[in-house]
């Protein structure tokens, strides 16, 4: 039986997401105490408390439905992330190769879902040295 399409999740598929997690969540706790005039452990202790963790968890909620809950301004939060993502977190050694994916798109076509934005996901393809096209 062949398949008709295949969906792949870019982060935690393609590369490992707890290479990344850590300095997300640095992004996050800037990105309150810039927004909110919080200090570090004031925006650390929102975080925690709204179930945004430094490390990944199986109850781990968004920092982005809670800045949007909070009525931050959601493009300065897409901007403050593509402007800080570092891609350069992702150890390449655990990433999906190009020629895996190409093997995969000769059985149907590939649709990428994730979270990011377009820019950062486009920066993760390139660091990875996946082609986007």
């Amino acid at each position: 039986m062949k398949p008709k399409l295949i969906i792949f999740d870019l982060d935690g598929t393609l590369y490992d997401l707890k290479d990344v997690h850590e300095a997300n969540y640095v992004l996050q706790v800037q990105f309150l105490q810039h927004q909110l005039g919080m200090s570090d452990s004031e925006a650390v202790s929102m975080l925690e408390k709204n179930g945004v963790y430094p490390v990944i968890s199986d109850h781990s909620k968004s920092a982005t439905e809670l800045f949007a809950r909070l009525g931050l301004d959601m493009n300065e939060w897409i901007h403050y992330r593509e402007a800080n993502f570092d891609v350069t977190k992702i150890d390449k050694s655990k990433a999906v190769s190009n020629s895996a994916i190409e093997k995969f798109a000769e059985l149907c076509p590939l649709v990428l879902l994730s979270s990011n934005t377009y820019e950062n996901i486009l920066k993760v393809l390139d660091y990875v040295e996946i082609d986007s096209k």
